[in-house]
């Protein structure tokens, strides 16, 4: 969507001035050519970025096409996918190596898996992050459960079976569609603990992006009016032979702005959604997380072996922040950080990292 987004809005601005520099379109309001030379300045500055949105949409038709000649596996040693017409895997990593896993189900059973494998390194051996994507599987619970070494069997079979209306007590005060999901996920586990974060908390914090987006918002309204009002003036000026098209230009040009700073106005929305839509679980057997988003379910599952350390940061509300760290990672400068799951402004957080200790515990136990 966005390279179709961004190609379609560069080319319309490429289009529009190389048709008025060579003279298709008139460039002044009277019809009279005029002097084209900034529709050229104009048009070569437009290059780079229409050659930006024609690489994303050549990346975006190469992804498609090999999509489907891209073959996903797990065994019991490790994961790997192959392409038909390649003699190497493109991906083949131990099953050991696997951090956590996260998944998006939509609502015929179908979805997209992500892998984190921890850091691996490049031919100059600098780190860099090792997540694995697999889009279009068809069972993506079924994938799932089998990478957390659950019951693939028997979390397939309750996939199926029919909803059902009762959940347990402790999944009651759930909205249904997450304790639908969490009543199946956790299928043959005892439920130790449930959380939300404070929707209201979280929404009131994210209040301080204002501070940065009212200015903004201001002298791109401001923009725009200035902009829609000089060209409003030129249409109503008939006789006039200034050039039309570069307030036409200023006038597009400030709309994406305002989006941006729409979109940071309204930011405690989007958080207070997420907080409502996000629950955390704590089994006798794992830590699942399921987020609801745009008519999709997306679970996230943690083993006790992959959890290095828990830390905790309890607030006067008596709420408090979880953190649970899985391993290293890179960002996008090459600089290592923090691999972590946090369960963000959660009631009771002293029992949950409690909880979580144990697992951690129980996780070693194993391993030794």
């Amino acid at each position: 969507m966005f390279a179709i987004g961004w190609t379609t809005i560069t080319g319309f601005f490429a289009v529009t001035i190389a048709a008025a520099a060579f003279g298709l379109i008139p460039w002044n309001m009277n019809g009279s050519d005029g002097s084209r030379g900034w529709a050229f300045l104009f048009l070569a500055l437009l290059t780079p970025f229409v050659g930006i949105g024609v690489a994303l949409l050549l990346h975006l038709y190469r992804e498609l096409r090999s999509g489907s000649r891209r073959v996903h596996a797990v065994t019991d040693r490790r994961v790997l996918s192959v392409e038909i017409g390649r003699k190497k895997p493109l991906d083949d990593r131990p099953r050991s190596a696997i951090k956590f896993v996260r998944s998006i189900e939509r609502s015929d059973g179908s979805g997209t898996l992500s892998i984190a494998c921890g850091v691996d390194r490049d031919i100059d051996g600098n780190a860099k992050p090792e997540t694995l994507t697999w889009p279009g599987v068809p069972d993506v619970t079924f994938v799932q459960a089998t990478l957390d070494r659950r019951s693939s069997a028997t979390i397939s079979a309750s996939q199926r079976a029919p909803r059902q209306t009762v959940v347990p007590s402790a999944l009651g005060e759930l909205p249904v569609e997450l304790a639908r999901t969490a009543e199946r996920e956790t299928r043959g586990e005892r439920i130790e603990w449930v959380g939300r974060p404070d929707a209201w908390v979280a929404a009131k914090w994210s209040m301080l992006v204002w501070i940065f987006a009212l200015p903004w918002l201001y002298f791109t309204i401001r923009w725009e009016m200035v902009s829609v009002g000089l060209l409003i003036q030129k249409l109503a000026n008939a006789k006039s032979t200034s050039p039309l098209l570069p307030l036409i230009i200023m006038a597009l040009w400030g709309l994406p702005f305002v989006g941006v700073g729409l979109g940071m106005l309204g930011t405690p929305l989007w958080v207070w959604r997420w907080g409502k839509s996000t629950v955390h679980i704590i089994t006798d057997r794992r830590i699942v997380t399921i987020r609801r988003r745009r008519g999709e379910i997306a679970v996230s599952s943690i083993e006790p072996s992959r959890i290095v350390s828990v830390s905790r940061t309890e607030f006067s509300s008596g709420r408090g922040t979880i953190r649970i760290l899985l391993g290293k990672t890179t960002d996008s400068d090459g600089d290592e950080t923090d691999l972590a799951e946090s369960f963000w402004l959660v009631e009771n957080a002293p029992r949950a990292e409690q909880l979580i200790e144990a697992l951690r515990a129980l996780g070693d136990r194993r391993a030794a």
